[in-house]
């Protein structure tokens, strides 16, 4: 690939982002990367838990996303970091696992 299409790709690939849904102490988070939309439902918790993503096992990934199973750990990794930075400002920690992210404050 030449330098040129390298930025060129760079510049204009559709860049992912997250979205939300919220009614009550329920929602929807969606990972939205150009067509691609991947909801997931969020619930929030209580006590130091403040809310649980529920996202299809590795099992189940293509089948329920459309999306390969390959780029699982990258989308998840992506709506965690998200989802903490722009909905807990930071403060917090979260876990990945194979049905849930979880996030916890501090």
């Amino acid at each position: 690939m030449s330098w040129l299409t390298r930025l060129f790709v760079r510049l204009f690939a559709p860049r992912p982002r997250i979205g939300y849904a919220m009614q009550g102490r329920c929602g929807t988070v969606w990972y939205l990367e150009g067509r691609l939309q991947i909801p997931f439902y969020v619930e929030f918790g209580g006590g130091d838990c403040v809310a649980n993503i529920d996202v299809p096992a590795a099992a189940d990934w293509e089948a329920r996303t459309g999306t390969a199973l390959a780029r699982r750990e990258a989308i998840l990794a992506f709506t965690a970091r998200t989802v903490l930075r722009e909905q807990l400002g930071g403060d917090g920690h979260c876990t990945v696992e194979d049905e849930a992210i979880t996030f916890r404050v501090r």
